[in-house]
């Protein structure tokens, strides 16, 4: 089920692209003077800290983003709430994580990847500190409210990081790039459920977000310390123009001119059946699966299915695991295989599809026993509470 979402990557990295707000100006100047190797030799090897920086963020990203499916009837017994409030607790993360997109690219703009990056990942630790202080106070629209200044924050460094590797890195680097960072975003995926599991029980949910609160501000002080928007921030060579030395040719683009952002978003909306149907397609899939895994397969692993914690938190994993392996295998069909992007988004949505089907049916079985109908009405209505 869970490798064929692999491929609406493809379409997220498109569509968060459009916020960058950069384009190229095209000219002919020519890159003369030769670059001193040693400037060049730590512009590349600088820029991998700063990725390592920024896609540790990400990491706490995707963690935060899926954390609340293996915790939720954690969550349910701790404030004596329902399945419908730990459900509104993970919308409350895309609430926000949506709001702020075209935002994201603008502040992303006229911040600079540094200052941005640096300010919503500290963010997420207001967040989480929040989060914390409603075990306490006994207050689930505490953990609610940590939850969006959580989304607020995270929606603020995917876009950052494109901004980076747009600027330190080869075009054909970029490709890459992007899938390592997505494959480190769903490691922190499966971290959220198994591991966060661990910890919850171990140290409570009170101490569990301070612990994130303290790593977080880490990061958030690393990133400052540690990311620079243009490689001649440190005195070092730009891409373009180690690029240049390296082939001998012109430079012929540069990054440093930008589209407007109402004339993106014009672009954007305008484009028809470029952007609608897969726009779409996306809202379906990827907004079932974060629904699945950040809210409600642990409380219905748990309740519907028997298993236990640890058991539910296990099956949560393998979404990660399952995503990490998709991402690079949707791609590789894509690219080699069937040399289509057509027919791996239509088969990957059928057998998405069928698979909830058997996910559904399965339960049904599982529902079918000899205490008959009551057993049944017993195990539904415990589904949903």
């Amino acid at each position: 089920m869970y490798f064929v979402v692999g491929s609406k990557f493809h379409l997220y990295t498109n569509i968060y692209m459009i916020n960058i707000g950069c384009s190229f100006l095209f000219c002919q100047e020519r890159f003369d003077m030769t670059i001193d190797e040693q400037s060049k030799k730590k512009m590349l090897s600088y820029r991998w800290a700063i990725f390592g920086v920024l896609a540790v963020a990400y990491f706490f990203v995707y963690f935060h983003r899926t954390t609340g499916g293996a915790i939720s009837q954690t969550l349910q017994d701790a404030f004596g709430v329902g399945s419908a409030s730990i459900a509104l607790l993970a919308s409350a993360y895309l609430y926000a994580y949506t709001l702020m997109q075209i935002p994201s690219g603008i502040l992303t703009d006229k911040l600079g990847p540094r200052t941005a990056a640096s300010a919503f990942v500290a963010l997420i630790a207001v967040g989480s500190i929040l989060s914390a202080l409603a075990e306490p106070a006994n207050n689930f629209n505490l953990m609610i409210a940590g939850k969006f200044i959580i989304g607020i924050g995270a929606a603020v460094v995917y876009i950052p990081i494109m901004k980076v590797l747009a600027v330190w890195f080869r075009k054909n680097e970029f490709a890459t790039m992007s899938g390592i960072l997505l494959l480190v975003g769903n490691v922190g995926g499966i971290a959220a459920a198994t591991p966060m599991v661990i910890m919850m029980d171990s140290l409570g949910i009170e101490m569990t977000y301070i612990v994130l609160a303290v790593i977080t501000a880490a990061i958030a002080g690393a990133c400052y310390l540690v990311v620079r928007n243009f490689p001649g921030e440190k005195d070092f060579p730009s891409i373009e123009e180690i690029v240049s030395e390296e082939t001998g040719e012109p430079i012929t683009e540069k990054n440093t001119d930008k589209i407007g952002t109402v004339e993106a978003l014009k672009m954007t909306f305008t484009s028809g059946r470029k952007f609608w149907p897969l726009a779409i397609w996306f809202f379906a899939l990827y907004g079932t699966i974060m629904l699945w895994q950040a809210s409600q397969a642990g409380s219905y692993y748990q309740n519907c299915c028997g298993f236990s914690k640890s058991d539910a938190g296990l099956l949560l994993t393998m979404v990660g695991v399952g995503m990490v392996f998709g991402c690079p295998l949707a791609g590789r069909l894509s690219d080699r295989v069937l040399n289509s992007r057509k027919k791996v988004l239509i088969i990957g949505t059928v057998v998405y599809t069928v698979l909830w089907v058997v996910i559904w049916a399965s339960t049904s079985c599982s529902d079918s026993s000899a205490d008959g109908s009551s057993f049944r009405t017993h195990r539904s209505r415990s589904c949903i509470q």
